[in-house]
């Protein structure tokens, strides 16, 4: 498992640094990796990093009270998003809260550097192996075992004194390359809307007014391979009417039943309409013919009085590696 971790500023770097060494430890099969330390001063993002980041199958993107307005985190999470599905990309939180993250970031998942969520997080990333998975007792061994190192150099980090880290590039030089990867067909090009919030937010400082940009393809995150243990595949074909439409996702490491079903229903949005899940179409695990279809918007608004299902994919009975069917509810023959 790739994990990429993305930082800004001297705190986020030391936090990143520290996950980086820390996390192999509880998870020998992950291999993070931080730009700050594996690329050269000044080195062209596009070139250096797109090739760990189109390697990456995780992203761990490093916010402190520092570096929440910083250009540079908004940049490599627009790259992030753009290769990865939100699904796959979480925010790490240190000193912060949740609610403090705003604008494009708000839309990852969010963990805070605290003993619990960073359990989750683990757990989560051990989920997404598949067969490779450690067995949940072995991991929550070695956690145990090696927490208290990583909050040690947490407590390190929060009291020591704040020094300014020198920055790579100037802003000005990433506002250029911004706008030269999203007026071209580049694959390392950024989510439309973390690259239009970055403009913006460059453009003010420099009293620089940019109207617009050229349009950008619709984000396709990267293909899997259909064997992938820790996938889950979904057979369009009887919903859609037409022979061959397979989808294959990755398995949504930090994303909810609704970010999960909004990443499917652009798939079938020609032919049901939108929060209609659960209605008038539904998912056949096709190895144990149960259908699943409590679950959704309007599943969640229902029975949990919210606007998102934000269970988890297993909390709602969704597994790596299953094989489902997407299906017509009217035309249904298999029943739950």
């Amino acid at each position: 498992m790739r994990v990429f971790i993305s930082w800004s500023g001297a705190t986020s770097r030391l936090i990143a640094e520290a996950l980086r060494d820390w996390i192999p430890y509880v998870l020998p099969s992950a291999e993070p990796w931080m730009s700050a330390t594996d690329i050269d001063r000044g080195a062209r993002w596009s070139t250096e990093v797109s090739a760990q980041l189109d390697a990456a199958n995780i992203g761990i993107i490093c916010l402190t009270p520092e570096n929440l307005e910083a250009p540079w985190v908004l940049f490599e999470a627009g790259a992030l998003s753009k290769i990865l599905s939100k699904s796959l990309v979480c925010t790490y939180l240190f000193q912060l809260r949740p609610p403090d993250v705003k604008g494009p970031l708000a839309q990852f998942q969010a963990a805070v550097a605290d003993e619990k969520e960073t359990r989750s997080l683990l757990f989560s990333m051990n989920r997404a192996l598949g067969s490779s998975s450690l067995p949940d007792a072995r991991l929550e061994r070695m956690f145990n075992n090696w927490w208290p190192e990583l909050s040690s150099t947490f407590d390190s980090i929060s009291h020591r004194k704040q020094e300014p880290v020198s920055t790579p590039r100037s802003d000005r030089d990433l506002l250029e390359e911004v706008l030269q990867l999203q007026r071209r067909s580049d694959p390392s090009n950024l989510a439309p809307e973390i690259a239009a919030a970055l403009i913006g937010r460059i453009g003010a400082r420099y009293g620089l007014r940019i109207s617009s940009l050229a349009p950008a393809a619709p984000s396709e995150t990267r293909p899997l391979n259909a064997n992938d243990d820790s996938a889950i595949e979904v057979n369009l074909s009887p919903l859609l009417g037409l022979p061959g439409k397979n989808v294959t996702f990755p398995y949504p490491v930090f994303g909810n039943v609704s970010d999960f079903l909004d990443d499917l229903y652009r798939y079938v949005a020609t032919v049901v309409p939108p929060a209609s899940f659960g209605r008038r179409w539904a998912l056949l695990d096709t190895k144990s013919g149960v259908v699943l279809r409590d679950m959704g918007r309007k599943w969640a608004k229902r029975n949990l009085k919210q606007e998102c299902d934000e269970r988890s994919l297993e909390a709602a009975g969704i597994l790596p590696g299953m094989r489902f069917d997407a299906i017509p509810l009217d035309t249904q023959t298999k029943k739950d």
